[in-house]
């Protein structure tokens, strides 16, 4: 102990730049632990928004909780913003929660005492010793991160007596030059946190310059996304330049009133209160101003005149992926991928019922299978992003998973616009009523086939409920019985080659379908 002590006082800045490294892992940790125990709920959480306010607002809270960095949450929303997954209003206000996530830690890290968050260590080795099933060993991590902030902050506080006095005293000019370095250091270690962290060990939370590294520290990591901004479309440009303006909200309410409250005889304002007050000023602001808000928001980033595309990318740096919370957006993604494969079934059969066929239904199947090429690629591209960063075993499975389904949504939308062009190419309907009825009975036996086994797709990636490999074999013989009878009753007919061949490409269509259906099914039934 004499010998801590000794280095304490003889190498401070060693001391308390080996606290802060402490305290920068244990976040770390702590947040790969909630990952690991609540991820799981992340899709869950997004896929249930709706318009209403207070239900996005703790949608952001819950969702930044989990990942406990509020810059990577708003990224995740700018992103989800940019494959049109979700809309301005709900994400400005998605972003309003992200923002206020950082509160509830530093609660408890301003109240709790470090030593007691320092018994955590030891006791997060028991869960992974004692459990070795379901996410429970996970949460020795969360303990042990817990124990992990609780020593940094130790250490930094340990080596304050000897630093502090090296600051600069209370100033307009040390105020603007702390608020430069807070920004600039927020922005280096990507997390506000983490940022926060130094100001908890070595200014006086009653400090002007409290006020002013909260400030720099809130404003660095908004600074920060509107690098993504290069990158974006319009949709996700105007929630990028909401998150800014959120904080310069913060900023203008602190710099006003902040040395108000200074000034003030009774008032002794902390650090958690500074920061309280700069993420809930911009909420009000919102609540009160939000439809002219959103209209400044257009005004600034207009409409191109060139409709820009909704597209699922990379707007940040691959290592800020959180493995979990992009895997989530990629469900979404494939969720959207379904839905318009279902809108696809729907067209093509309207366009083969349609004895004109019509030329602006087969223009809109034809621009859906453009899309639903642009969705796998967009979906392939983001998920090679996502295996450049460390995986467990089941999200390194869910990745596989998601490049299965994507491609054969694909090739399956890709045949329905090959069924809809055989159509187009008949250069006579086929007139007998018994062949016609057999064909869409055949038709809705392989739709029905698909959305049984796309069911499985809806919410999240599970193990299908049902067993449909029979079902896919039963299809497959009723296509080539059906095959070889009405091809003899067409021939019987007098129908010539071409037409004949037109027809059996139809059939041969449906079968690829339920072909490429079956490979979904026994994908997921891998899982």
């Amino acid at each position: 102990m004499n010998e801590l002590i000794k280095l304490v006082q003889e190498q401070p800045l060693m001391t308390f730049t080996t606290g802060f490294a402490l305290f920068f892992w244990g976040l770390r940790f702590l947040s790969q632990g909630i990952q690991h125990v609540f991820g799981r709920y992340v899709k869950e959480i997004i896929s249930n928004l709706t318009e209403g306010r207070a239900k996005n607002y703790f949608a952001g809270l819950a969702v930044s909780q989990v990942v406990q960095s509020k810059g990577i949450t708003a990224g995740m929303i700018f992103e989800l913003a940019n494959a049109g997954l979700v809309r301005l209003r709900r994400s400005m206000w998605l972003t309003a929660g992200a923002n206020f996530a950082t509160v509830p830690l530093l609660f408890m890290l301003t109240f709790v005492n470090p030593g007691i968050l320092i018994m955590f260590i030891p006791v997060g080795i028991i869960p992974a010793l004692v459990f070795t099933k379901s996410s429970l060993p996970k949460t020795g991590k969360i303990l042990s991160g817990l124990g992990l902030l609780g020593m940094g902050l130790q250490l930094m506080n340990s080596a304050n007596a000897e630093l502090i006095p090296l600051l600069p005293s209370a100033g307009i000019l040390s105020g603007i030059l702390l608020f430069i370095i807070g920004t600039l250091f927020s922005m280096f270690v990507r997390s506000s946190l983490v940022a926060l962290a130094p100001a908890m060990a070595l200014i006086s939370f009653t400090s002007p310059l409290a006020l002013a590294w909260v400030c720099g520290v809130n404003l660095g990591s908004a600074c920060l996304s509107c690098i993504r901004a290069k990158k974006a479309n319009v949709f996700a440009k105007r929630v990028i330049y909401f998150h800014l303006m959120f904080n310069l909200i913060g900023v203008i309410t602190l710099g006003l009133f902040g040395p108000l409250a200074l000034s003030m005889e009774y008032a002794s304002p902390s650090l958690l209160v500074w920061h309280i007050l700069f993420n809930l000023s911009p909420i009000v602001t919102i609540f009160m101003f939000e439809k002219p808000i959103k209209d400044l928001l257009k005004k600034l980033v207009p409409d191109e005149t060139i409709n820009e595309n909704f597209e699922l990318r990379l707007l940040g740096k691959s290592k800020d992926l959180v493995p979990g919370l992009a895997l989530a957006q990629t469900l979404i993604q494939i969720e959207k991928f379904k839905q318009i494969v279902d809108r696809m079934f729907a067209l093509t059969k309207k366009y083969l019922e349609d004895a004109e066929s019509k030329p602006k239904v087969l223009h809109k199947i034809k621009e859906y299978e453009r899309i639903t090429d642009n969705i796998r690629n967009e979906i392939v591209a983001y998920l090679g992003e996502i295996i450049t960063n460390p995986l467990s075993r089941s999200q390194a499975k869910s990745v596989q998973t998601m490049l299965r389904v994507a491609f054969e949504l694909e090739k399956i939308g890709d045949y329905l616009d090959k069924l809809a062009i055989y159509h187009t190419n008949l250069n006579q309907p086929i007139t007998n009523q018994t062949i016609k009825n057999d064909f869409f009975d055949f038709f809705n036996e392989v739709e029905k086939f698909y959305f049984d086994v796309t069911d499985s797709l809806k919410g999240s990636l599970e193990r299908p409920q049902k067993e449909l490999m029979m079902r896919s074999r039963e299809i497959r013989e009723h296509a080539e019985s059906m095959r070889l009878k009405n091809n003899e009753i067409l021939v019987n007919e007098g129908v010539d080659g071409k037409k004949l061949q037109q027809y059996n490409d139809m059939l041969v269509a449906l079968r690829k379908i339920r072909s490429h259906c079956q490979n979904i099914h026994l994908t997921l039934l891998s899982i």
